[in-house]
């Protein structure tokens, strides 16, 4: 795998499959510190972690994007590599705006 076909892929199969993940476009994946274990459901009355799901996904889009780029040859430039996560955050930031209080 060469870093120069697949870096910019990667990040941008991250940052894509991180909104996807925090808009609950594909299944959520939980962490249950107390129980020690990990479900693709929410278990009632147990307190789960979902950002450790988003992040899993995240990873796994930047592994499938890399893959892809580095067997297929096709090159993205960092340029778009860059915006694409500025893009991601400015869209995440403007769907939960509420949050913000303003």
């Amino acid at each position: 795998m060469r870093s120069e076909e697949a870096g910019p892929a990667a990040t941008v199969g991250m940052a894509g499959a991180y909104v996807l993940a925090t808009l609950h476009l594909v299944p959520g994946l939980y962490y249950f510190p107390r129980l020690g274990s990990w479900s693709f459901l929410a278990t009632p009355s147990e307190p789960a972690i979902s950002w450790y799901g988003y992040i899993g996904w995240s990873l796994l889009g930047g592994l499938v994007l890399g893959f892809l780029a580095s067997v297929t040859h096709v090159r993205l430039s960092w340029r778009i590599a860059l915006l694409v996560p500025v893009l991601a955050l400015v869209g995440l930031s403007l769907s939960e705006y509420h949050w913000f209080g303003f």
